[in-house]
């Protein structure tokens, strides 16, 4: 594309895209001054280019800082490196301005650079190597050059699928590669890939799923990154293992996130040896691991090895999804030797091989828990094992979010006492939980025991119910005291359950010792058996004056949705929806003598009924009926509802509504 006659002295930044017919980009009689300053280069979609910097250009480029180059279907090489040898050390040494390298679906690239040049420092300041979707490459850089990668900061190899190493063995083995200033590295779809850097040793054997097949190590003692931060490894078909048993404790000694994705023969994530290694981690997150047993080894320590046991304690994430044959989280329970005291988040989902999360002894360790999460384990008994020896109760004193979904064997969260099939004991206690969501739970009849922790449960504002077959009712008489910060309470598809609150056990004399509930919103659908939201309502006993939100849906065993001394209570109600239930009158008629005649729903601006086939009137006796600031009002398919309108149907059913009154507040 240069020649003779074309000079640009002083271009910084050129980009090159489009080109079908260009085959060279450089005239080989080129000046050396012609693109002395370039700084940036792009090179893009040129199909017929063979490579892009030539030998004879390459002391021309002296301050090139960014090369990206993607998307030419013909390129081989990067560097043609053809024809310089040690005597050209001057000319080699121009590429060291080179900071940013990008190489981006190259299917023919099968080089970076063609040839290694002993004795010669190229791209000493590299910081920020990408190579992604390049299908011939079968590794990065020679042992030679990986040396002189003092400066590289980001090292990402993508779906690269013959990639073997990244780094590959040469005659002149290096005793050790250090990759000082390296912080991120990511390794993402490369089927092939074995080793990172094997130096001389060899693969061997390991038996697994009745089969030997060859070991492959990651990472081995002869490299190491001492300021690696973050670690990305996903789709490394043949890797065995991720960190070599003779590993130095430097090697990756500040490493803060690591991420371990769809490594189908991988079967431990952080060995023994490496757990005093890894004492700056925070996030860990394995993924779609097929045969990964445990994700910590503990196997070989004992309590001798306390301070390295300790050096977990930074970890604030963990992360553990799709792993069908885990087993264990950790598989060695060390007394006395504190795990994960700085774990805030632990989300688990479909691990269906474990069969609890943690011994009593490491659930005592976890102080700093805010967020637990356990989804779609199907063998899942209980998610605190008991122990021999451990009699405290184990409290979860930062826990604000629990969340227990698809767990269908889960009995209990902590079975130490006889309390089969209630979920939260006497045992177990959570005294700033705000969110709890628990779904299918077939194994689990009550939510909560008889007996409890004083100050558990004291701080839930949400509690979600849905799909528990077996539930006999969400909130017992004496868990009311106990849930005085419940704002939103939502139970769906549950079809065992008769009632939300059960307060047989409640007489008149304890009813003062109830607090006002703080419900704001209430949402009930899909329950078959539901027949009332409380089974026996005293007078005063509950009150809800902060609701406001009431939806009620698909409960066809729900006859009398409120009593009368609820309803009077309910002035803070905007929205109101009911639809498909068995209703035959909204409020109940029971000890009429004592309820007042005037009902008044100061607040109500949105009704909506449909599908109320059985319903008759609103309440079974003469009444006034009042909804001020009522804007919307919807009602369909009331096939039993005889008066709408401001007739009386005598003996004492009233309307609902009466014409000229929701004609002027409607229109």
């Amino acid at each position: 594309m240069g020649s003779l006659q074309v000079s640009f002295p002083n271009l910084e930044i050129l980009k090159l895209s489009g080109l079908f017919k260009l085959t060279r980009i450089w005239d080989r009689q080129l000046p050396l001054s012609s693109f002395c300053n370039l700084c940036f280069l792009e090179v893009e979609k040129c199909p017929l280019l063979l490579n892009v910097v030539p030998n004879y250009l390459i002391a021309s480029l002296q301050n090139l800082e960014k090369l990206n180059v993607e998307k030419c279907d013909q390129l081989q090489e990067v560097f043609d490196l053809e024809g310089l040898d040690n005597a050209d050390h001057g000319q080699a040494r121009m590429l060291s301005m080179l900071e940013e390298l990008k190489l981006i679906d190259l299917p023919k690239l099968r080089y970076i650079w063609n040839k290694d040049l002993q004795q010669i420092s190229c791209f000493q300041n590299l910081e920020l190597l990408h190579v992604k979707q390049c299908a011939s490459l079968t590794h990065l850089f020679s042992s030679g050059m990986a040396l002189d990668l003092e400066r590289l900061k980001d090292l990402c190899v993508e779906h690269c699928s013959m990639i073997k190493e990244i780094i590959m063995v040469e005659d002149r083995v290096a005793d050790k590669i250090i990759f000082p200033q390296t912080t991120q590295l990511s390794l993402l779809s490369l089927p092939n890939l074995t080793s990172f850097y094997r130096g001389t040793r060899t693969h061997e054997k390991v038996h697994m799923e009745d089969c030997d097949i060859l070991a492959c190590v990651l990472f081995h003692e002869k490299v190491s990154f001492p300021n690696l931060e973050i670690l990305k490894l996903s789709e490394l078909s043949k890797l065995t293992e991720i960190w070599d048993r003779r590993l130095p404790l430097s090697s990756f000694c500040n490493l803060h996130i690591l991420e371990v994705k769809k490594c189908p023969l991988l079967f431990n994530v952080v060995p023994n040896n490496l757990i005093a290694s890894l004492q700056n981690l925070e996030k860990l997150n394995v993924e779609k691991c097929d045969q990964l047993k445990e994700v910590f080894d503990l196997e070989g320590l004992d309590h001798t090895d306390y301070e390295n046991a300790r050096m977990l304690s930074k970890l604030e994430e963990l992360k553990l999804i799709d792993l069908p044959q885990l087993g264990h989280i950790c598989n060695k329970d060390l007394r006395q030797i504190s795990f994960f005291q700085n774990l805030r988040v632990l989300q688990l989902k479909q691990c269906d091989s474990l069969m609890y999360l943690f011994s009593a002894s490491m659930a005592l360790g976890l102080v700093q828990l805010d967020h637990l999460w356990v989804e779609h384990c199907s063998q899942i008994k209980e998610i605190i094992k008991v122990e021999d020896g451990i009699a405290d109760k184990i409290k979860f004193p930062q826990t604000t979010q629990l969340s227990l979904l698809s767990l269908p064997m889960l009995t209990s969260f902590y079975l130490r006492t006889q309390a089969p099939r209630v979920l939260f004991n006497d045992e177990v206690a959570f005294p700033s939980l705000g969110d709890l969501d628990i779904s299918n739970l077939d194994s689990v009849e009550k939510i909560w025991h008889n007996e409890f922790v004083a100050d558990s449960f004291g701080k839930l504002k949400r509690l979600s119910v849905r799909s528990c077959q077996k539930l006999q009712n969400v909130i017992p008489s004496n868990m009311l005291k106990r849930l005085p910060s419940l704002q939103i309470l939502k139970i769906v598809d549950s079809n065992s359950l008769e009632e939300i609150f059960d307060l047989e056990s409640i007489d008149s004399k304890e009813s003062h010792d109830i607090p006002t509930l703080q419900l704001r919103e209430l949402c009930l659908d899909n329950l078959e058996k539901l027949k009332r939201v409380w089974n026996k309502a005293p007078q005063g006993l509950l009150t809800y004056p902060n609701l406001k939100s009431i939806q009620v849906s698909h409960c066809p065993s729900l006859i009398i949705p409120y009593e009368g001394y609820v309803v009077r209570s309910l002035m803070q109600v905007k929205e109101e929806d009911m639809n498909s239930c068995g209703v035959k009158e909204i409020v109940s008629h029971e000890d009429m003598a004592k309820v007042v005649s005037m009902f008044f729903f100061p607040e109500v601006t949105s009704l909506t009924s449909s599908c109320l086939k059985q319903l008759e009137c609103f309440y079974l006796g003469l009444h006034n009926l009042e909804w001020p600031m009522l804007k919307t009002l919807e009602v369909e398919s009331h096939e039993s509802l005889e008066k709408l309108a401001s007739e009386l149907d005598k003996p004492v059913k009233q309307p609902i509504f009466l014409c000229d009154k929701v004609r002027a507040q409607i229109l």
